[in-house]
């Protein structure tokens, strides 16, 4: 009995003082500090950026908006009486204001969307250990990606706010300005 009872106490003690095994290092998360390593990290990053462009993750976003606009001329009719029209009705009366764009809503944050990541990318891609080749194909493919972006904004909306740096939580308090019919930076 007198062995057992001291070998649990000498297990108890040797498991307790090694501690440090359970402490592994993280492997195989990717966060914006360990990607664009690679020219296929950057190939990669680059490539969805244009897969937004061309395939949405959500169909609405970009398909939406459009079917709305062939509403308000006389091309298409608002919706049928089975369906619930509001997401339309802005543009088909031409209604729109900031805080009732409808289908709009969505056309203008999936490229915002799109152009913040852009930014992240040209960002990192500037500081990351590739070739001055890669470097610049890759950041000028993201360069298209956001003036294409742009091009489609100002289309639809005007004067939109011009961003050129990726944007964070110190960002969020921006001010407005009136823009007329050029781009409006800040």
């Amino acid at each position: 009995m007198k062995k057992i009872i001291i070998a649990i106490l000498t297990f108890s003690l040797l498991a307790v003082s090694c501690s440090d095994f359970i402490e592994k290092e993280e492997r195989g998360t990717q966060t914006l500090e360990n990607y664009f390593k690679t020219g296929q990290e950057c190939e990669n990053y680059v490539n969805e950026l244009t897969r937004r462009l061309l395939i949405p993750n959500d169909w609405y976003a970009l398909v939406a908006p459009r079917v709305t606009n062939e509403m308000s001329t006389d091309d298409a009719w608002m919706g049928n009486t089975g369906q619930d029209n509001s997401a339309h009705r802005p543009c088909s009366q031409y209604i729109i204001t900031p805080d009732n764009m409808g289908d709009m809503n969505s056309i203008y944050t999936a490229h915002y969307y799109t152009i913040q990541s852009a930014n992240i990318g040209l960002e990192k891609m500037a500081a990351s250990p590739i070739s001055e080749t890669q470097k610049n194909q890759y950041m000028g493919e993201s360069l298209f990606v956001r003036a294409y972006c742009y091009y489609e904004l100002v289309n639809l909306f005007g004067g939109v706010p011009l961003y050129t740096k990726s944007l964070g939580t110190a960002d969020l308090k921006i001010t407005t300005q009136s823009c007329g019919s050029s781009l409006c930076t800040n």
